[in-house]
């Protein structure tokens, strides 16, 4: 009876330590995966921006190609230029940043992470428009003389 007992006893101990151990590393996988997908979330926007940038590049090309006119078509939507070939919010084409957002970034509807306009400023000849990734960065257009685009995190 007292050999079951030492056995029952070893064998539980044996059977927390593992328990433990096995703990200790899914605590360890989750600490690392929070701080990985953080990073995936950061590399995401920056990755976001950067095909925005390219959108902007092709419609300044686009303008340039077609001998620099006001009033360009680009997908069915008519898109208004300044004299330096970047776009301008307007009432003949994007009129605002949601507009602008759906010009610039053709995923928005399909992606993983959603994009909002958090603020917006409309002047005759230039306008800021912030985008704001799941509260975790910020993607900022910038057009006074030209069109610029930041990641704040």
């Amino acid at each position: 009876m007292q050999i079951k007992s030492v056995l029952f006893q070893n064998n539980t101990l044996r059977w927390l330590i593992w328990l433990g151990v096995v703990l200790a590393l899914i605590a360890t996988f989750l600490g690392c995966f929070n701080r990985n997908q953080e990073k995936i979330m950061r590399t995401k926007a920056v990755v976001i921006a950067k095909t925005m940038q390219q959108r902007i590049n092709q419609l300044h090309h686009l303008w340039l190609l077609n001998n620099q006119p006001k009033v360009l078509e680009v997908d069915g939507q008519s898109v208004e230029f300044d004299h330096r070939g970047w776009i301008v919010l307007s009432n003949s084409g994007p009129k605002n940043c949601n507009d602008l957002l759906s010009l610039l970034y053709k995923d928005i509807n399909n992606g993983k992470y959603k994009l909002v306009t958090k603020y917006q400023n409309i002047s005759l000849n230039s306008y800021v428009c912030i985008y704001e990734m799941d509260q975790i960065a910020d993607i900022k257009i910038n057009k006074i003389n030209n069109l610029n685009i930041n990641v704040v995190m």
